[in-house]
């Protein structure tokens, strides 16, 4: 490509024109834009929650509406067996799922209540959802989060639900997870945070004994 100069004062006096041509200086080198790095990819494993047995805690942060409340879970789980010690504002509620129900007493009561099956383990069962999040959803992203870097995994269910997890990239498993159900009256947020997570650990039969001291006995029903 030629580009044309307006002439300097000597050189038109000596040369007698009015106009040079000239090379065009040849550019520096452009250096290539950095490739940007792929998210780092992750294998999930929720299969934890399938193994013979299972310790974990969740710190869950339930809100409705504008109203929120804390609620602890140490969480144990031994084939069928399952023992749920939840913590909401002080008070201490145990859960044990054994002999196709489950049976539920408050420290320092006589009584106890004789449930359906399956509550005490309700919350490895909700837990284990997450990995339909990881498989219908999408990666957006990476945070470090209880102090695992996770990949972060969204879906969005209609117009009412969105669920996000995250997943240690180290380990595979869920490390925290958020709901949000919107509908025209009300509005859920449920943040989970998922601890000191065990596969296979050492677990007494003893756990999930009912105590001997207590009576259990069938919910009242509901007046109509």
């Amino acid at each position: 490509m030629t580009r044309y100069f307006q002439p300097l004062l000597w050189a038109s006096f000596f040369v007698g024109t009015t106009l040079v041509c000239a090379d065009e200086a040849a550019a520096p080198p452009v250096a290539p834009a950095a490739p940007v790095a792929p998210a780092p990819s992750v294998t999930p494993n929720f299969s934890l929650f399938k193994a013979p047995t299972l310790h974990l805690r969740i710190v869950a942060d339930e809100t409705i509406n504008e109203n929120s409340v804390l609620i602890e879970y140490d969480i144990r789980k031994k084939g069928e067996l399952a023992r749920a010690e939840m913590t909401v504002a002080g008070v201490h509620q145990t859960f044990i799922d054994r002999d196709k129900a489950c049976y539920s007493y408050i420290d320092g009561s006589a009584t106890g209540l004789i449930l359906n099956p399956g509550v005490a383990g309700s919350q490895i069962a909700v837990a284990a959802l997450m990995d339909m999040v990881v498989k219908g959803g999408k990666q957006i992203g990476t945070e470090k989060v209880e102090g695992e870097d996770c990949a972060i995994y969204e879906q969005e269910i209609g117009t009412t639900l969105k669920q996000t997890v995250w997943v240690s990239l180290a380990k595979g498993w869920p490390v925290k997870s958020v709901s949000t159900s919107i509908t025209p009256d009300t509005k859920v947020v449920s943040v989970k945070l998922y601890k000191d997570i065990e596969v296979n650990p050492e677990l007494a039969d003893d756990l999930f004994k009912l105590p001997e001291d207590l009576t259990f006995a069938e919910p009242p029903a509901a007046a109509n």
